[in-house]
Parts: structure tokens; sequence; C-alpha cells
């Protein structure tokens, strides 16, 4: 392994030691929580400078520190982001540099605002570039005169590892015809979206449930579904370059349709779960970054065999829940179950805590990174369309109602889900305002916003997405 490498993994290693065994010191004092390296500058550096670890074949000297500039790819948007410098330098001397935690001795910062890199080492609130490659986001700012660095999960996607965009794929627009291998790119900065070709699934299909987003390696997983019949195809979309192809290796390990996905970021793995085939089934399966491979994983098995459910992950504390979903194709007997997932050990089990008040089928989730809890929207309870939105708070893992509604237009199969942490939103997109199990659904283009803070839903309008879309399935390229 070559000296940078170690390096990389020694720092990687400090953070998740820090991450583990100071989060109780963090709470109680949470201005005394942070972690600091020394390296060494490649060029001048200059006190509170965002900065990054030069990479080996890079245009400086592997291993040494340079000043973040949104002007280059290599410096912003590529680059291995380390943290802001906590004293000034001349290249070759040694720079303490912030890698966890809040760095005070900023002015005129705009609280709540997140801080991209600029030019030179310097920040700012304004995304200066539409291109992905040059865009990096380096904190958050919590007063006028301090910032609070984002985490390393947050810049790998944010430059050829994806940017900040989502996209939903699949579907169609009526019960018995025209399903759609159609992907529709969504730019979180300007809520729209827009059908990217390159995207498009290698079949098309329905019901492919939640897809699964690794934010580190800058990709995604889309599984499952069904033509005429359920299939057990696995696709991989790249983020930097919008493409998607088969990934057989990925493939699931029985044919079905309806499952839902979960991710874990951290240990690199994700799980899909459920489905029907066209038999009901608990199944799980456990997919690998490292090497696109998925294989049946029983310890993660549903505690309720259903379809039609939702997914949602917890990777700060390393787990994901399986919500809702239906026992049977003919007559919508919604269930109110729902399971947690516990990465570490690959274990799922019911977690009654978190069960809904009312059985729901065809429902969908997302997460929120930023506030600690998943969101659960769209769905029916039997024949009627259920238009709440439901909360489930992670440090709790306790289900509750919030006041976000759409109306009687929120529609009854989402699937499409897509979380935009960063900027603290979520949408749901396309479905169906139909009940029924038999046949008749007809899609809609409409898609709606959720701002997490506020708990409130604003629609896109009817004609957001390119084309009606029910049963389709969403992944973002910000899901950590």
């Amino acid at each position: 392994m070559s000296y940078l490498a170690h390096l990389l993994l020694f720092i990687m290693l400090l953070i998740y030691y820090y991450i583990t065994t100071m989060e109780n010191r963090a709470t109680s004092n949470p201005g005394r929580f942070f972690l600091d390296v020394t390296l060494i500058a490649g060029e001048v550096i200059s006190i509170r400078n965002a900065v990054y670890i030069e990479l080996a074949g890079g245009s400086g000297t592997a291993g040494c520190i340079y000043n973040c500039d949104s002007s280059t790819t290599g410096k912003s948007g590529s680059c291995w982001f380390a943290g802001f410098a906590l004293n000034s330098a001349v290249a070759g001397a040694g720079v303490r540099v912030r890698l966890v935690g809040i760095v005070n001795g900023f002015s005129g910062l705009t609280v709540g605002a997140s801080y991209f890199a600029s030019t030179s080492g310097s920040i700012t609130p304004t995304l200066n570039s539409s291109i992905a490659s040059l865009i990096l986001p380096v904190g958050v700012a919590v007063s006028s005169s301090s910032i609070m660095v984002t985490s390393r999960s947050i810049q790998s996607i944010a430059g050829p590892g994806g940017s900040f965009k989502g996209y939903i794929a699949g579907g169609c627009s009526t019960t018995s015809t025209a399903v759609t291998a159609v992907c529709n790119e969504l730019t979180f900065s300007t809520n729209t979206f827009a059908a990217q070709a390159s995207a498009n699934l290698s079949q098309a299909r329905i019901a492919i449930g939640s897809g699964i987003s690794d934010v580190t390696d800058a990709k995604g997983y889309w599984a499952g579904g069904g033509t005429t019949a359920p299939v057990n195809t696995a696709d991989k979309i790249t983020y930097s370059n919008d493409t998607t192809a088969a990934q057989s290796s990925a493939n699931l390990s029985t044919v079905r349709r309806g499952g839902a996905g979960v991710s874990d970021n951290a240990d690199g793995k994700g799980y899909w779960a459920g489905g029907n085939s066209p038999t009901i089934v608990a199944t799980a399966d456990k997919v690998t970054y490292s090497n696109d491979t998925t294989a049946s994983q029983s310890s993660a098995n549903l505690s309720v065999s259903r379809f039609d459910l939702a997914g949602t992950s917890d990777n700060a504390d390393g787990k994901g829940y399986f919500t809702g979903g239906s026992t049977s194709t003919t007559t919508l007997n919604a269930v109110v179950t729902t399971d947690k997932i516990t990465y570490s050990n690959d274990t799922t089990a019911a977690q009654p805590s978190a069960n809904i008040s009312l059985g729901i089928g065809g429902v969908s989730g997302m997460a929120d990174t930023q506030d600690g809890r998943s969101y659960l929207g769209g769905g029916n309870a039997g024949a009627t369309v259920r238009p709440a939105v439901l909360r489930i708070a992670w440090a709790t893992d306790v289900l509750a109602n919030t006041n976000a509604v759409t109306g009687s237009t929120f529609t009854v199969t989402q699937y499409g889900c897509i979380s935009d942490s960063v900027d603290g939103k979520g949408y749901y997109c396309g479905g169906t305002t139909s009940t029924s199990a038999s046949g008749g659904a007809v899609g809609v283009r409409t898609a709606w916003m959720l701002t997490f803070s506020t708990e409130t839903i604003t629609s896109l309008g009817t004609s957001a997405l390119s084309a009606q879309k029910w049963g389709a399935s969403g992944i973002s390229a910000l899901n950590t």
C-alpha cells in the first residue's frame, strides 16, 4: 500500500474513532467535539482556508494539502476535501487541519447556510457553477463567525461522484400498457426534472421499488420489478456521467417486484427486501458495493412477507427501516408493520414502536439526515388514498404523524422518492390516484417537494415529470 493510501486510511480511521467514541462528549459540550491533524502544505496556505489532499497523479505533491479552488475540477468537485487550515504556512511547512468539528474566526456568515469552495481557499454560500465537477460543499454556518465542517460522505458525491441530483426511472402510464425504461433527472437547485436518455433502465419495467445509493463510490442500483412478469434484473447508474447499464452480478437472488431498498454507506453495502414473485415473500438480498455483487441474506428477511413497502436508511446510527406494504395482490390487504435492520449484523426484526396506526400499501419513504428522521408518504389504506406524511424519529425508533399533506391529489403508489439531504428537502414523484388492486390505475406527472424543517409540501406542478409515471423508482446521489 502506498504512503498516500496509508495516510488516507489513517485519517478515515481517526474520524471513525472520534465519531464512535466521543458522541457523549459531543452531546454534552458540542463546542469541544473536533478532530485535527497536521499535514504538509504543498503551497502557501492561509488560516481558515478550505484545503484538500493531493492524490497520486495530480498536479501537486501527493499527500500534501492545497487550497480548494472552484475554477479547477481537481481542486474542487473531484478533490479529496480535508477541512480547514487552522494556521497559515508556506510550502513545505506543517498545517493543522480541522477534519471534524467547528472552525471559528470567520465573519459575516449566514447562519444555517451551506458553504462551498470558491477561489484560492475561500468559501461562498453561492453555487458559482452549474458544473457538477466544480461544486464542493465544505460546511454549514452555525453562527456568523463559525462553520461546521461538512462530512466527507457528502464530498464524495459532489464531484465526479455525482453532484446534487436525483433520478426517477421506470414505471408506466397505465396498468396494462406503456411500461417504460425512461429516466428523469432531477436537479435539486432548480427543482426541475428532465428526461435523461443515458440513464434509462436496461429493461422497461414497473414496481422496481426504492433504489439503493452508494454515495462513496458515486453509483446507485435498481433491481427487480416487472414487465408482464417479475424479473431479477439489476442496473447500475454511474452518477458522474448519468449512465445506466445492466449489472448482472447484482441481480436479485429471485425474481420479484415491489420490494424496497436501504443503503448502508458506512459499510459499503445495501439491502433489498420483500416483493412478490408472484408469491409474496420476506426475502432479503445484500448487495456489496465493492464488487457489485448481490446474494441472499436470510438474517435480514422481513418479519412479515409483503410487497409495495417503503425503505429508508439511517446511516448515522447504522440501521434502516422497512415500513408498510401489502400481503395480497388482489385485496389491498395493507399492514402496519415496520421492521428495523441493523447493519452491523445484517439482522432484521419487527420494530413495533415504528408501526403505522393504519396499514398502508404502496407507500414510499425518504431520509432526512440533517434532522435524523425518515418520512413516509402516499399509499393507500384499503380503498382510501392516504395523503398524510408520517415521520420516524431515528433516535427513538418512534413513528408519528406530521401536518404535511398534499390534499386529495397525493397519489397512492408513489415509488419515486428522492431525498436532498444537503438542502433539507425531498421529493415525491408521480404515482396514481387509483386504489384498484386489479387494474385501472393511470399515472400522473405531478411531483411534490417536502421541506423537512417545516414539514410542508409544495406541488411542483402537474407536468413536472416528462411523462406519466406510476410504479417508478427514485435514487438520490445525496442519500447518505
